[in-house]
């Protein structure tokens, strides 16, 4: 079904293909091939999600400064990131539940739930999403390399509290 999936589908790579550009956001879609069965997923094993990218206004010193809006019908979504700092550069995947709020600014994948709510310089756009969307935050260090559609059961687990 996956071969059958890419092959009518050539473009569906899980990287995000730039759609439009707006005054507030610059919008992707994304497009992927997986085995039918999990919510999102159409029965030729195509999955789609949009994805908004907006900037978040700068306070000083701020660790962040965008914040990607992701919508899909698929209960998770695993991203890759790139982490570039200081002439390091990590890349790391991370699987987070739908219509959550996150924190992709790390080379650590466990701070992923660093946030609690959504930072107060987010656009109003992304803060009306809040529950509704995948909210993704982060900064210049970090960029977004390719997504899948994933289970609920592969989420990254949160880290515990010590």
């Amino acid at each position: 079904m996956l071969a059958e999936c890419r092959k009518n589908h050539p473009d569906a790579d899980g990287k995000p293909v730039l759609q439009e550009r707006k005054a507030d956001a610059d919008i992707f879609l994304v497009k992927g091939c997986r085995d039918p069965g999990l919510s999102g997923v159409a029965k030729d094993g195509l999955w789609e999600a949009k994805l908004a990218r907006y900037g978040a206004d700068t306070v000083y010193q701020s660790p962040i400064n965008t914040v990607e809006a992701f919508t899909t019908d698929c209960p998770a979504l695993g991203l890759i990131f790139r982490f570039s700092n200081m002439g390091n550069t990590n890349n790391y995947r991370i699987v987070v539940p739908d219509e959550s709020t996150v924190l992709g600014n790390s080379d650590r994948p466990e701070d992923i739930y660093g946030l609690t709510s959504v930072p107060p310089q987010a656009p109003e756009a992304v803060k009306d999403m809040t529950g509704e969307a995948l909210l993704v935050f982060h900064g210049p260090s970090t960029s977004l390399q390719a997504v899948s559609c994933e289970d609920l059961a592969a989420v990254t687990p949160r880290r515990a509290l010590r």
